[in-house]
């Protein structure tokens, strides 16, 4: 338990800042024992802890984007029911790797184009329409495991709707929140949460859901790109291990 809250606090600091904490505490989850499944329920469950205390933070700046928010819970709601029912027929692995090759690929822009969510850019309706399609597919990935999607989903928002790093972030989060709890009702009927790992590590990621939005906001966009350059690395790292 004490590790899952430690773990918790971490996954908590990195997913308030880059959207990637969740392949930290899957990770944890795992090694305290967990099988697979059971662990990306758990962690699921942990993340309202994440929300609770991001989301404050990130609403009393503004920067959540409202009048995208509404238009992108519908997607969530049904990209969660797709893909958490899909959590036992997917090849996993595959998945991950592609993921992670994709990862990859994203790294030379985060890295070389510094204009890209670090100033707001215009964007056309057409563009968005084709942003909301990403996005979709992005839900379905996440409704089943998740891993290293965040950073694609923060990038959906930056480049198809022109959003900074911490305002793509913020808007991220109440999304996430709603599928959270779409999946979590098909998680909890199947007995798959652990909540004795589950509890300490959801006030862990609260803890670390305040931390690092407060450092988020404070240092701003700049700061942010270079931890998600850093957190994409890590994460193709772990996901093609």
């Amino acid at each position: 338990m004490f590790i899952a809250l430690l773990g918790g606090a971490l996954a908590g600091y990195i997913g308030a800042i880059s959207a990637s904490g969740g392949l930290i505490s899957i990770s944890i989850l795992i090694f305290l024992g967990l099988p697979t499944n059971a662990a990306i329920a758990t962690n699921r469950f942990s993340g309202l802890g994440l929300y609770a205390g991001a989301l404050p933070k990130f609403q009393k700046a503004k920067k959540i984007a409202w009048n995208k928010v509404w238009r992108l819970i519908p997607l969530a709601i049904a990209g969660g029911l797709i893909g958490s029912n899909l959590l036992v027929a997917i090849d996993k692995e595959l998945l991950s790797k592609v993921i992670a090759i994709l990862l990859l690929c994203m790294l030379p822009v985060v890295l070389f184009n510094k204009k890209i969510g670090t100033a707001k850019l215009k964007t056309s309706k057409a563009k968005e329409q084709v942003g909301y399609l990403v996005y979709f597919f992005m839900m379905i990935y996440g409704g089943f495991f998740g891993g290293g999607v965040g950073i694609f989903l923060i990038y959906t928002l930056i480049y198809f709707f022109g959003m900074t790093y911490t305002e793509a972030i913020a808007t991220y989060f109440f999304p996430w929140f709603i599928l959270t709890l779409t999946v979590l009702v098909v998680f909890v009927s199947h007995d798959l949460v652990v909540y004795r790992l589950g509890i300490p590590m959801a006030f862990g990621m609260y803890l670390g859901g305040l931390i690092g939005a407060k450092h988020a906001l404070k240092n701003g966009d700049e700061w942010v790109r270079i931890i998600l350059a850093i957190m994409i690395i890590a994460s193709s790292i772990k996901l093609l291990s």
